[in-house]
């Protein structure tokens, strides 16, 4: 009996050396995975990091494409579409400022040849009339080029009414800065005069949008009648009395006319929607430009 238990416990003692052995090749390997893991820090996640780059730098290139697509408009053209909105389009602000401004200029032009007539207030002012009578015939040059270039084509605005009505209005002032022998004479210079009067006629360019909108047709109106009443009292031979209140009465209704043809144009911001719809139409047109497809013409009164 002592013999077989002796047997036993080294046939176990056998089992747990196999046992023992057949475990440690797994432990070694396990301790091998480990010392690698800790000696690589980056392991797999090594892997994962050039890819993550990888990503970046195609979102990084996407951007770059996204900004390249957008196209730099040229000055050239930039300055096109100002003067386009500023001459040509009557619904934007900046050509409601420009013919604000061109009233207040006309209005001061037919003041000065009215003051011409008043032999006493011209004698002291003389010089600063004349003076004012060259800005006021230079701005209405510019504005003379500056729509004509705007439009397109230009022989449109050159030949058109409103482009002889603007020529008209400084031809006169240009021919009396002549210095030639035959424009001294003293009946020619006073046609010229006359002819100066043909500013009045750019008046009727306030005209064009009134038709549908009364307040500014009652201004017009009454700057188209007030400018009359203010020459027959400045100009004609009549008792000092009845010239007063004729010349008064003509500058009052240029007044009223004037305010209310200016507070019936308002400068009010345009809404996100009606700037979006702007610069889609802008962006329209300078792509019909580039392509080199006709327009339509806006309708002309």
């Amino acid at each position: 009996m002592a013999e077989s238990t002796i047997e036993e416990e080294g046939a176990e003692e056998e089992e747990a050396a196999e046992d023992a052995a057949a475990e440690s090749p797994e432990a070694e390997d396990d301790g091998a995975d480990a010392t690698e893991t800790e000696g690589d820090p980056e392991g797999a996640d090594g892997e994962a990091a050039p890819a993550d780059g990888a990503s970046d730098g195609g979102e990084g290139e996407e951007g770059e494409e996204e900004e390249e697509a957008v196209p730099k408009v040229p000055l050239r053209e930039r300055i096109d579409t100002f003067l386009h909105n500023a001459f040509i389009d009557e619904e934007h602000p900046a050509f409601l400022v420009q013919s604000n401004f061109i009233t207040m200029v006309i209005l001061y032009s037919i003041a000065s040849i009215l003051v011409e007539y008043v032999e006493e207030l011209y004698a002291d002012y003389g010089r600063f009339f004349r003076f004012t009578e060259v800005i006021v015939v230079a701005i209405f040059l510019i504005e003379y080029a500056l729509t004509a270039y705007a439009t397109k084509p230009t022989k449109d605005y050159c030949l058109g009414k409103w482009g002889i009505i603007d020529m008209l209005a400084v031809i006169p002032s240009i021919i009396s800065w002549i210095s030639l022998p035959q424009f001294k004479v003293v009946q020619f210079t006073r046609i010229l005069r006359i002819l100066r009067f043909l500013r009045l006629m750019r008046l009727l360019k306030l005209a064009k949008g009134a038709r549908t909108d009364y307040k500014k047709l009652a201004g017009v109106t009454l700057l188209g009648a007030g400018v009359p009443f203010l020459a027959a009292g400045i100009m004609l031979s009549l008792p000092t009395q009845i010239k007063t209140i004729v010349g008064c009465a003509g500058f009052v209704m240029i007044g009223v006319g004037d305010l209310i043809y200016l507070g019936s144009l308002h400068l009010k911001p345009l809404s996100p929607e009606e700037q979006a719809r702007r610069n889609r139409q802008m962006f329209l047109s300078r792509v019909a430009r580039a392509r080199g497809i006709p327009q339509d013409k806006p309708e002309s009164d």
